[in-house]
């Protein structure tokens, strides 16, 4: 088609609105049927760069869309011609007047940033502290801000740990004199809620326990479709990029595939509403392998798998970022906080000695305090990664809402991670929520949308006075980006109180345990010619016999076959990979049998939970 410049339309438009960005138009048939017309677009900003969840209103207010991962929009309406609202926090309101049969490329203007409250403090600033910067008083730190939090999470008693006892009474959050070594690391404990491992207990937990936080934080982790890929050869296929998109091709999400093969997407994570019509599809790329997969199935209806012609990797590059709440109120746990972290460090180092590794760090506070944001890019010189964390101290704050959102942006978009990575883990360590204000919202839906494209699996690491709300939105920055929920126990009486997780039980480790099992397993690449002898021992009869339930044969090629020796008590059974997420549920009888064989080679879990909700498990090693 035979593309022409509109003008006279332009002219009017620019004469309308002087102060307001150029909009150019295209003609473009758009006719869809005898009383709808499509509209479709475009919004960026100044610089060019696609500006996503842009609300995009016609003028009857009863038409509204948001712009995809890619800035596009679309909207079917009854008139030939219509005004379009463009709104989005943070930007200059733009109002056109537009016909169907133009395409509109739409420029947004960023507001100007009010002037800061002190000097040094600007959004997305960052400061590379230097190792030998002296410490600030962590004495001086302001007292934990209970008064601002519902009263009923700041005092609820932990349950009896699962290990360990609790301590009879805590200190109360006192810190170490400013200028003292750090604590001895192993000390904090800690916890961790994976919801994708109990993926029906979260969908009660997200519209029950922590429901009324929904609307708060405008995230809806409910229309789930997983992707696995692997190679012909059955090795996971690591890093692609992959897109859910709308029948009429919008992208809905962005993510890639893990170590594992796997990538989760998700349909109007932002929005509560129905999954589109038309069908949804996933497409992706991996080097110069590109795919299409029509008519996908939603979680609930099983994986979808494909098969992609890459070669097996065998070399992890890994990117782990530490981002820490450093406000006044983190004064209580910060340094014991800091021993744990630096010791991780090294034992992530000594445990993966053949990963090209790059660690970074990004302390934060607010908007009014001395800094917004502290920064260590991403690099292999460890010692100053370890020199930036121990120089950072506790100070500033003041209110419960704290710059979340900012230093989510920045830890996203200045660390320099590599697109080459097999693994890029974010652990965000904090006690409080960003701030609520729809600005913030939509600030923090961007960097979370930039993070699961990226493949940057965000972590959370709940510290004492999280409350339910900022729990709900830990879990679901967690699951819409493949990380997982940890949170800071009472057990081991560091510490000002924390509250218990809406789950139905975990186990109580060390955090800098958890931290280290969490980023060796998300980043240990399955191997490319993995044995087949002395891996998984075949179940022993005695195990059979406590069970109630077999199968066979382990190791297997694809087919695992069961028997049930009660089948009044079959109950259900779950796959699970070997970091016990949820990937299949199965209904047995009396002569099931399920096939393996399109999932990577590697161990997997086998839990069966009988009639009278009794647990049992068993686990299977796939060999090709």
């Amino acid at each position: 088609m035979k593309y022409l410049i509109f003008t006279f339309p332009l002219l009017l438009l620019l004469g309308a609105f002087a102060d307001q960005p150029q909009v150019e138009y295209h003609p473009d048939d758009c006719r869809i049927q005898d009383t709808l017309y499509r509209y479709q677009g475009r919004v960026a900003d100044a610089d060019g760069n696609a500006l996503m969840y842009v609300h995009v209103t016609a003028d009857d207010a009863t038409h509204r869309v948001l712009t995809d991962l890619e800035g596009n929009f679309r909207l079917a309406l009854p008139t030939a011609c219509a005004t379009l609202r463009f709104s989005f926090p943070g930007y200059e309101e733009l109002t056109d007047k537009v016909c169907h049969h133009r395409t509109a490329t739409v420029v947004l203007k960023a507001v100007p940033a009010p002037k800061p409250a002190r000097a040094d403090n600007h959004r997305y600033a960052t400061d590379s502290a230097a190792p030998a910067m002296m410490m600030e008083a962590v004495g001086a730190a302001t007292a934990k801000r209970s008064a601002d939090r519902p009263s009923e999470y700041t005092a609820k008693a932990a349950p009896a740990p699962t290990t360990g006892a609790a301590p009879a009474s805590k200190p109360g959050g006192v810190p170490l004199p400013a200028g003292q070594p750090l604590p001895k690391a192993g000390q904090l404990t800690a916890g961790e809620v994976n919801d994708f491992t109990k993926w029906d207990f979260w969908a009660d937990v997200s519209r029950e326990d922590l429901g009324q936080y929904r609307k708060t934080w405008q995230q809806y982790a409910d229309h789930r479709y997983t992707l696995q890929l692997t190679s012909p050869g059955g090795q996971p296929v690591v890093n692609a990029a992959v897109a859910l998109r709308d029948g009429q091709g919008n992208v809905l999400w962005k993510a890639r595939t893990d170590v594992h093969g796997r990538a989760e997407l998700w349909a109007n994570y932002f929005q509560e509403a129905a999954v589109p019509d038309g069908g949804l599809s996933i497409s992706g790329s991996h080097g110069d392998q590109t795919f299409t997969l029509a008519a996908v199935k939603p979680f609930a209806l099983g994986i979808n798998f494909h098969t992609l012609a890459v070669p097996c990797r065998d070399q992890p590059v890994i990117d782990v970022a530490f981002v820490v709440d450093a406000t006044g109120s983190m004064g209580d746990e910060i340094s014991y906080l800091q021993a744990e972290l630096m010791d991780v460090v090294q034992r992530v180092k000594d445990s993966l000695p053949a990963a090209d590794l790059q660690l970074g760090s990004v302390f934060y506070r607010d908007q009014t305090d001395a800094y917004l944001t502290r920064t260590q890019p991403l690099t292999t010189h460890f010692d100053q990664v370890l020199a930036f964390i121990k120089a950072q101290a506790a100070g500033g704050g003041g209110d419960y809402p704290e710059a979340v959102d900012d230093a989510l942006a920045t830890a996203i978009d200045s660390l320099q991670w590599r697109t080459a990575a097999s693994t890029r883990l974010l652990f965000l360590v904090l006690d409080a929520p960003p701030h609520a204000a729809e600005s913030n919202i939509k600030r923090l839906q961007v960097a979370i949308t930039k993070a699961a494209a990226q493949g940057i699996q965000i972590i959370p690491v709940g510290c004492s006075g999280i409350d339910k709300s900022t729990e709900y939105l830990m879990r679901t920055m967690a699951l819409a980006t493949g990380g997982t929920y940890t949170f800071v126990t009472d057990h081991s009486g560091i510490g000002d109180a924390h509250i218990e997780p809406s789950t139905d039980a975990y186990t109580v480790e060390m955090l800098n345990d958890v931290i280290v099992r969490l980023a060796i397993g998300r980043s240990r690449l399955s191997e490319c010619t993995p044995p087949i002898a002395d891996v998984a021992a075949p179940s022993s009869p005695k195990a059979d016999a406590e069970r109630g339930w077999t199968f066979y044969p382990n190791p297997t090629r694809g087919q695992v076959a069961f028997t049930f020796t009660d089948v009044a008590m079959l109950g259900a059974l779950y796959l699970a990979d070997a970091q016990g997420k949820l990937l299949q549920r199965f209904t047995p009888d009396a002569a099931l049998s399920i096939d393996l064989s399109r999932y990577p080679a590697g161990s997997y879990w086998l839990r069966h939970e009988d009639g009278q909700g009794r647990v049992t498990q068993g686990r299977v090693l796939l060999v090709r």
